[in-house]
């Protein structure tokens, strides 16, 4: 168990470290380069021995031709002593047969007709009494001296016979130093076997220095190839943020749009404020005007009441006075009346009395009540007067109160526009924070890559160099950064920018931009779009929205 937390924990600290990039997508085949750069080589120290054997063919050439021009003078020296000693031995000859007592009883005896049975064995030179031996017989003196001019030419052609000894051994020279200068001796043989080796050689480190030229621009491409899809996949990266870090300054141009829109709604906000107390205003006192003038109506009415219904009971009531005066009048005239007669119209009196005082009782309750709701009325008439005073003279208080709350309120909205816009800010200086950071990693990245290529590349410039191939990759490192700083250029992309990149990687991370970029725009809702194209950046609207969309 412990062993196995160990594998895991080295397992994920080998997982986090950086990628240093032990080798390239073109290490195999600079691996390839390099064996064929020693087969090369080697192929080359063994054309350098053959040629240094064929060299040496030249020197050992020359050496036996030296050796047979120095044997052809030897011979020729010793034909020239010979020829000399052969002739002073012939010279010798002539005088030993013309002074010799063999060689002049030789000639007598064959001048005399003598021929040796074995021409030459005598030693005398000539029958007895010169020699003791029968060796001679006679014969004709013709046939003697034929014998005898026979024997001479034999001697002659003893001596003679040594000078064709060196002659035909001068001659055998002469030829064996032609036919090794003339025509194809060992060493042209040799040098024709060797030259044929090298050629061999040399046809085939020429095809491993095309094979490896070839390999080299397989190894450039591999290595660029390998090298883009890693620096596309980090700049994606990076392009991603930029889009986000872009989108959020649009997000900020937007927020910021909002104050505008804050401005408008709150000036909208406060006159649609003072407009609706105004009215509300003008329909209140209206309202109270109107009840007033119900009150004042009212009022009327009730007088017009009280005088109307009053109006039957005063005409009873002087009726009744009318009565009660003629019945007093009679009560006065006691003379004319009895006793009982006069009680009765005293009884009719009182009730008379009585009944007028109900009615003045009634009358007065009446008028009382009518005072009473006249006084009321026209306290509510008062009250509702103040009231429609009150509304007139502080609709501009009020209309400001409402206001003062409106721009609090407001001014609460405006604060939680500023606290998301700073925050927004933040946010952008942070994934620009967050950008250097990748910029900075990625550059690190490519760092560590080009290290490990700097070292492939001098290995295979090296290769190229002992195998005497025109290789491709001497510039492979120059042209890595190349393309990373040209990658690195493309980030510097704002929220205002169309541009058209012209290099092919530019383009592909441009367009991965694009479609970060108009996924986040297309996430704005329609009510921000609408405040952005009415706010003080409506002209930007088309180049920050509309460009990207059209692109």
């Amino acid at each position: 168990m412990k062993t196995f937390l160990l594998l895991f924990y080295f397992t994920l600290v080998i997982l986090s470290c950086p990628n240093t990039h032990a080798q390239t997508a073109g290490s195999g085949t600079l691996a390839t380069i390099e064996s064929l750069a020693k087969q090369e080589n080697a192929n080359s120290e063994r054309m350098a021995k053959l040629n240094r054997k064929h060299m040496d063919t030249y020197v050992s050439e020359d050496l036996k031709l030296k050796r047979l021009t120095q044997e052809q003078m030897n011979l020729q020296q010793q034909t020239i002593v010979n020829q000399i000693q052969v002739a002073q031995r012939i010279e010798n000859k002539k005088h030993e047969i013309t002074t010799s007592s063999s060689w002049q009883n030789r000639l007598k005896s064959a001048q005399s007709g003598y021929k040796e049975y074995n021409p030459g064995r005598c030693s005398a030179g000539g029958p007895p009494p010169i020699c003791v031996a029968n060796h001679w017989y006679l014969v004709s003196v013709q046939e003697a001296m034929a014998e005898y001019n026979a024997l001479v030419q034999k001697e002659f052609d003893k001596i003679t016979k040594d000078l064709n000894k060196y002659q035909n051994a001068l001659l055998a020279k002469n030829e064996e130093l032609r036919k090794f200068q003339f025509e194809d001796n060992e060493f042209a043989q040799k040098r024709d076997n060797l030259n044929t080796q090298m050629n061999e050689i040399q046809a085939e480190n020429q095809a491993l220095r095309k094979r490896i030229a070839q390999l080299s621009k397989k190894y450039v491409a591999l290595v660029e190839e390998q090298a883009k899809k890693s620096q596309q996949s980090l700049i994606k990266d990076i392009m991603y943020m930029v889009a986000e870090k872009n989108f959020s300054e649009l997000k900020t141009v937007l927020i910021d749009a909002k104050f505008q829109k804050l401005d408008e709604e709150e000036k909208l906000a406060r006159d649609n404020a003072r407009e609706r107390l105004r009215l509300q205003n003008e329909k209140d006192i209206k309202t109270t005007k109107d009840q007033i003038n119900n009150k004042k109506r009212e009022l009327i009415n009730l007088e017009t009441a009280l005088i109307s219904n009053n109006k039957p009971i005063k005409k009873e009531l002087r009726d009744l006075q009318n009565e009660r005066s003629k019945i007093k009048g009679e009560l006065k005239k006691t003379s004319k009346y009895n006793q009982q007669e006069l009680d009765s119209l005293l009884v009719i009196h009182k009730d008379l009395d009585r009944q007028i005082n109900s009615i003045k009782e009634d009358l007065k309750q009446r008028t009382e009540t009518f005072r009473r709701q006249k006084t009321l009325i026209e306290n509510e008439i008062k009250i509702l007067d103040d009231e429609a005073w009150q509304l007139q003279i502080n609709l501009p208080q009020l209309q400001n109160k409402y206001v003062l709350e409106i721009e609090k309120a407001f001014e609460a909205k405006r604060q939680i526009i500023r606290d998301a816009l700073e925050g927004r800010k933040h946010r952008t200086q942070e994934f620009i924070r967050l950008i250097e950071t990748k910029k900075a990693s990625f550059r690190q990245k490519i760092k560590s890559y080009s290290n490990t290529l700097e070292d492939e590349r001098l290995r295979l410039m090296s290769a190229c160099k002992q195998s005497g191939a025109s290789c491709w990759g001497s510039d492979i490192v120059s042209k890595i950064w190349s393309n990373a700083n040209g990658l690195i250029s493309c980030t510097s992309i704002n929220k205002y920018n169309s541009v058209t990149y012209q290099t092919g990687e530019c383009v592909k991370a441009y367009d991965y931009y694009k479609t970060v970029y108009n996924r986040f725009v297309g996430g704005i809702s329609d009510q921000d779009l609408s405040t952005f194209k009415k706010s003080r950046y409506s002209y930007k609207y088309s180049d920050i929205l509309g460009n990207f969309n059209a692109n």
